[in-house]
């Protein structure tokens, strides 16, 4: 799942690249390219290296998972429950910091209109959507798996 997260990252970061290609030409040079393109070899060998990692930090335990209990509505909910961990936990981090940074800068020391306030944002977006998730999985989870059966009765 963190592999999938990073090479959304650098897609990002891919379309920014190119953006400032078009807006900086003269910044065409390979350090506009660097970051995107190490994390993309990055994320491949990490998504190449995932089975090996499994099987060593798995390793000797073969245990047999009875699923004949498990619904839709448990998948669901460990879906959301998964994603709303991840969100949160993954920017709650920033929240702290760029919170804890904006209380206690003086006056002058940045630019309100700085991408600052951006990472701010994008960090408390990103926190609340995994809240979200989190606290409403299994009301979320409910009403999809109602929504199905809906579906297969039609």
């Amino acid at each position: 799942m963190f592999v999938l997260s990073w090479l959304v990252r650098d897609v990002t970061l891919w379309i920014s690249a190119l953006l400032s290609l078009s807006y900086f030409p003269s910044s065409g040079s390979l350090i506009t390219h660097a970051p995107a393109l190490a994390l993309l070899i990055f994320c491949i060998f990490m998504w190449m290296a995932a089975p090996w990692i499994g099987r060593l930090t798995c390793r000797d335990v073969d245990v047999p998972i009875n699923l004949s209990g498990l619904t839709r509505y448990d998948l669901y909910c460990f879906g959301f429950v998964f994603l709303g961990l991840l969100f949160s936990l993954n920017s709650l981090a920033d929240v702290i910091d760029w919170t804890h940074f904006f209380a206690t800068a003086k006056e002058g020391t940045f630019d309100p209109n700085s991408s600052m306030f951006y990472q701010l944002t994008h960090a408390i977006i990103t926190f609340v959507a995994g809240l979200t998730s989190l606290l409403g999985a299994s009301r979320w989870a409910k009403k999809l798996s109602s929504y199905e059966e809906k579906l297969k009765g039609v």
